[in-house]
Formats: C-alpha cells, sequence, structure tokens
C-alpha cells in the first residue's frame, strides 16, 4: 500500500510571482501542456486530509489539536462513514483567517483531491467534484477548463486567471493541474500553482499564534 504522510508540495508555476525561499519551483512544465487542464482558485486555508477513520491536519501525524480544527473534527465526524476504505480526501480548512479574510464562503471545507492509496493514483478532476457533492461540501472554486500547446499559451492562461478577482475577496492565487487522473510519481509535473507577491509575511506572526478570526459562511454573520 503507497501511503503518504502528508500532501505533497505543490511546486510553483515558474513565473508565479509569490515564492519564498522555501519553495520550490516547476523546472519542466510538460505535464501541463497538450492535455485536458482545470485551473481553481488556490484558497488562503489549511490543508487537511479526511480518510474513513481518520483526519489530519497538513503535518498528518496526528488529528489537528488548534481550536480552529475543531468543527472540521466534528464533520469528519458526520460524514466519515462515507468515506470509501482506502481513500485520502485533501481539501482546505477555511474555518480561521489566515492572510485572507473571507465572508462569503459557501462551507468551511472544499475538496481539491481524492487518492487511492492502494494503487497511489489522484482521481481525475469529475470524481472529485462527484465526490465532494456526496459528502455535500464544495470543491475550490473551478475558474476556467482550457487546453493549451505550449508554454507561452500556459504563461498568459495561468497570469489572466490569477489576476482576476476571486468571488470570495483577494484571490491567493490559482491550482492548474491535469484534469485526469495521475499517478504519484507524476504529481510534480501534473499539477502547479501561482501565487501573488507578498501572499506569506516572513516578518509576521503564524496565525496560530493570534487569536482566531473567524471566517464568514454565506448568509451568515461571523
Amino acid at each position: 500500500m503507497s501511503e503518504y504522510t502528508k500532501y505533497p508540495r505543490t511546486f510553483h508555476l515558474p513565473w508565479s510571482p509569490g515564492g519564498t525561499r522555501n519553495d520550490k519551483y516547476m523546472s519542466d512544465i510538460s505535464g501541463l501542456l497538450n492535455v485536458p487542464l482545470i485551473i481553481t482558485e488556490k484558497m488562503d486555508g489549511g490543508n487537511v486530509c479526511l480518510e474513513r477513520d481518520n483526519c489530519f491536519a497538513r503535518s498528518h501525524s496526528q488529528p489537528p489539536t488548534h481550536r480552529s480544527y475543531d468543527a472540521f473534527k466534528g464533520l469528519h465526524a458526520r460524514i466519515k462513514h462515507k468515506i470509501p476504505a482506502g481513500t485520502q480526501l485533501f481539501g482546505e480548512w477555511l474555518y480561521a483567517k489566515h492572510s485572507i479574510q473571507y465572508n462569503d464562503l459557501p462551507n468551511y471545507l472544499m475538496l481539491f483531491g481524492y487518492r487511492n492509496k492502494k494503487t497511489g493514483r489522484w482521481s481525475n478532476w469529475e470524481e472529485v467534484e462527484t465526490t465532494a457533492e456526496f459528502l455535500g461540501i464544495n470543491t475550490t472554486p473551478v475558474l476556467v477548463k482550457s487546453f493549451v500547446r505550449s508554454e507561452l499559451q500556459l504563461l498568459e492562461l495561468t497570469n489572466k486567471q490569477a489576476c482576476s478577482p476571486s468571488i470570495y475577496g483577494k484571490r491567493e492565487g490559482i491550482v492548474v493541474r491535469h484534469r485526469g487522473g495521475f499517478a504519484d510519481e507524476d504529481f510534480a509535473k501534473c499539477l502547479g500553482k501561482w501565487v501573488r507577491a507578498g501572499h506569506v509575511d516572513d516578518k509576521g506572526f503564524h496565525w496560530k499564534f493570534k487569536k482566531i478570526e473567524k471566517n464568514g459562511l454565506c448568509g451568515k454573520s461571523k
């Protein structure tokens, strides 16, 4: 059985302006050319994983202990019986403000990845959407489905989408991925991100050490 201890690192596209000294950039973007693509909004939350018997934050060492994840653990308890055994669901947990304040979210969990632990394969995007609907949650917002043949076309497409306004407020960035399924070993070349410049403040306090500022849900006050 192939298991991750944490969600794989998503490399920046070569032209992403928001990388930090600890980030890595894609050296080969050929996996995003001449294949069906989907671009989704990169939401500013916490990376989480749900399995049938467990739920994790990014470290994947144990269930999260920060108070902003209490509702996440409660949600997992309610839906875990629907999660197929031997699979991992990855998503963005948006309960607490990190760098961007959201005031009109549909819910606090947005799914973006679905992995089979036995085969080590990531499902196609349509299966991610179907799974999210089955669980009664959302995916990260879909911006466009496209197909490009050259690096220049990919650059123009991603820059246009990344610089467009978000329906939720500021846009942290975007994620572009192969719309079909792919294997673990192909993850780094089938998925990349573009992050806005200055999104991560290396000199500021991490959000976990601040008072929790709760993001808002659609139709509800914080």
